[in-house]
């Protein structure tokens, strides 16, 4: 019982703390004065993963959705480099408008921000509304669905943002909707589906801004036991709440296909009973090969930039992903940086983009 009130004392403090501010604060002088789903699923086959039947039908999508952004079918028009940037946890306006500054300044005249929002990238409860969202007909998914149908030279996932980077790709693919990238830059991530993943950022963060105290009174085990056991909750209610909708309504939502509603039947029995029975590690794998599909991104060089000491992230989640998209035949480069989480871009600028810059040199002699 005891156990149970610090975690929820915990979780208060914490989301409190970050509702408040951002949950990285750059420091005054950078934000003043800065310078500078694939057909190989084996390690997956199993009765817990959407069917062969889902990523068959993904995969072709995902193939037509880089053809047709490649070839021009996007509603955008390209004046030099292009970048989508999934942001960071709680980033503040003025954060993000230094982020499109920095691109500007390095060439990149078209430059989307996609906000990573907690409600919808942490929780199963909020990937089921997000993957929804890409399904619906209203005003603002229509501007959604366009903004992303692109071919982008690069996609930039900052922490939270490698989660919502997958999330993006499963709606735009159920969606129909055009949507590729040449490269990828995953900066101070990735940070797993699992709720252990989360708890390590939390106590991390926690660390940062104060709230040691409750890092010593509550054992890690017993927050993450209870992380799990939310997660485990919203699961159910997904379920729950799904079954009890029905489809009727899902089914009006821009006058759906039955194969899309099919296939987000599909995918929501997967996720929400993957949660309840903790079973994330499936989770983790059917999302890295969402990211790494070549087949459905059109992705051809990955970058990771972190800190080896970077406390937010698990060293081994990181190698596993390193791995993992090799073995897709990504070509694959590492820079290791000494700054802190998410800092390279506002300190050290020049180390991402002239990585970057040499994929993409490669990237166009290789289309030639």
């Amino acid at each position: 019982m005891l156990a149970r009130l610090c975690s929820l004392t915990l979780v208060a403090s914490l989301l409190a703390a970050m509702q408040s501010s951002s949950a990285f604060h750059l420091p005054p002088s950078t934000l003043l004065s800065s310078s500078s789903t694939c057909s190989r699923f084996h390690s997956c086959r199993s009765s817990q993963i959407p069917g062969p039947r889902l990523h068959h039908l993904n995969s072709l999508r995902g193939a037509n959705m880089v053809k047709d952004s490649a070839g021009g079918d996007a509603e955008s028009i390209k004046e030099g480099k292009s970048a989508l940037v999934l942001t960071w946890f709680y980033a503040a306006p003025k954060e993000l408008e230094l982020v499109k500054r920095i691109y500007k300044r390095k060439g990149y005249t078209n430059v989307v921000i996609q906000e990573s929002l907690v409600k919808e990238i942490a929780t199963p409860r909020g990937w089921y509304r997000t993957y929804q969202r890409f399904l619906g007909d209203s005003k603002e998914t229509k501007e959604l669905r366009e903004k992303l149908s692109q071919d982008f030279d690069l996609v930039h996932c900052m922490s939270g943002g490698f989660l919502n980077l997958g999330l993006v790709i499963m709606g735009m693919q159920a969606a129909a909707a055009p949507f590729s990238f040449k490269c990828l830059v995953l900066d101070s991530t990735p940070i797993m589906p699992q709720p252990k993943a989360f708890v390590r950022f939390a106590r991390a963060y926690m660390q940062d801004h104060g709230l040691e105290l409750f890092n010593k009174v509550l054992p890690e085990p017993v927050h993450t036991a209870f992380q799990t056991t939310r997660w485990s909750l919203g699961g159910a209610y997904v379920r729950a709440k799904h079954k009890w909708r029905n489809d009727k309504k899902l089914r009006t939502i821009g006058k759906l296909p039955e194969d899309t509603v099919e296939d987000f039947e599909e995918w929501t029995r997967w996720a929400s009973h993957t949660a309840m029975m903790n079973r994330y590690d499936n989770m983790t794998a059917v999302h890295i090969d969402t990211v790494f599909n070549t087949q459905s991104t059109g992705l051809q060089e990955c970058i990771f930039m972190y800190n080896p000491q970077d406390p937010y992230l698990n060293p081994e989640d990181v190698q596993r992903c390193i791995e993992d998209c090799r073995r897709f035949g990504i070509r694959t480069t590492i820079k290791h940086t000494d700054n802190k989480h998410i800092e390279t871009l506002f300190r050290k600028p020049n180390v991402m983009f002239d990585a970057v810059d040499e994929a993409l040199q490669r990237s166009a002699a290789v289309s030639l």
